[in-house]
C-alpha cells in the first residue's frame, strides 16, 4: 500500500501501533499516514486473527478519524 501510494505522489509516513492479538499476542504493526495536497487518510491495522480472514485494518479520513471502510485481507484477495 505504501508503495502504491508514493507512486501515486502521496506522501506516507508509518506510525507504530501495539496490537494484543488473542492468537498471536502482543506485537506492534506499522499504520500507514498517507497525504496529498490537504487530504489526509490512514490505514490502522485492527486484527491479523479475525474469523474468515487474514487481517483487518480501517481506513480513516484525518483529522477528524472518521471511519471510511473496513478493508478485510482474505487468500491474497
Amino acid at each position: 500500500m505504501e508503495q502504491w501510494a508514493t507512486e501515486l505522489g502521496w506522501s506516507t509516513r508509518r506510525l507504530a501501533k501495539l496490537i494484543d492479538d488473542s492468537w498471536i499476542g502482543k506485537h506492534e504493526v506499522p499504520a500507514l499516514l498517507m497525504q496529498k495536497d490537504i487530504c489526509r487518510i490512514m490505514l490502522e491495522p485492527v486484527a491479523r486473527s479475525i474469523p474468515g480472514t487474514e487481517g483487518v485494518v480501517d481506513l480513516y479520513l484525518m483529522p477528524a478519524y472518521d471511519d471510511i471502510a473496513s478493508l478485510f485481507y482474505d487468500g491474497h484477495r
